[in-house]
């Protein structure tokens, strides 16, 4: 389903759509798709397969996703480009707001790329690689709750973001990595069980309040990873 731009592409509680045979959505507008917690909007496939997720291109207005459970979605592929997310808004604003990302079978549950953004109350549980990957954007995090990805669960590329209250369990590489010149200030974060909790690295900043680590073999990891970035920088307060 390709949708131009100059739409409202509108879904409301109840809605349901399966992505069934590499079924993808692609939007040039900004989608608003707002459920509710009795009554959610479902966007799933029955299978686990590559190729059929939702992406948003260069939307003029915001998105609005509000109690949206995405499950079993892959990264999309066309004969033109590939996109690693199975939840893609790249160069379109966004607001998530409970919303649920279960079983993705793609590089990142959720990739958000050159956008402002608002993620919130929303749980990213079984993702086959990463969990959420922000590249190049701007904005807030808050209430996240993170669980069994098999590489990082949240990875920032030159970024800029505020965020409170981020939980993070069974990361099999990173729980929290911030990358290429990222700024990072979180108050909140919870890590257990993950392989390193925090890498900083390659010109970023992390200023770190409030951590309980657990079962976790290496905490805070900081390095110079790319030449053509400086050292990274990380400040860190009341650590249990």
């Amino acid at each position: 389903l390709k949708i131009n731009d100059n739409f409202k592409v509108i879904a409301q509680p109840g809605f349901e759509v399966e992505l069934i045979d590499e079924g993808k959505i692609i939007s040039f507008s900004p989608i608003n798709f707002i459920g509710t917690k009795n009554n959610p909007i479902k966007i799933y496939s029955q299978y686990l397969t590559k190729n059929n997720g939702i992406i948003v291109i260069n939307a003029s207005g915001k998105s609005k996703l509000k109690f949206v459970i995405f499950k079993r979605l892959g990264n999309l592929e066309t004969i033109n480009w590939t996109v690693p997310g199975a939840v893609t808004f790249y160069q379109s604003p966004v607001e998530i707001i409970n919303c649920n990302f279960e079983d993705s079978y793609s590089e990142d549950s959720l990739n958000i790329v050159r956008s402002e953004f608002k993620l919130k109350n929303s749980k990213f549980i079984n993702s086959n690689s990463d969990a959420i990957d922000i590249d190049f954007s701007m904005g807030s995090i808050e209430n996240i709750f993170i669980k069994n990805s098999r590489n990082d669960g949240l990875d920032l590329s030159g970024s800029k973001i505020n965020a409170s209250g981020i939980s993070i369990y069974s990361s099999e590489d990173k729980a929290l990595s911030i990358g290429e010149g990222s700024f990072l200030k979180v108050n909140g974060l919870i890590i257990d069980n993950s392989k390193v909790g925090v890498a900083n690295k390659d010109g970023s900043e992390g200023i770190l309040q409030n951590i309980f680590f657990k079962n976790t073999k290496i905490q805070f990891a900081g390095f110079q990873k790319k030449s053509e970035y400086p050292p990274s920088k990380t400040k860190v307060s009341n650590i249990n």
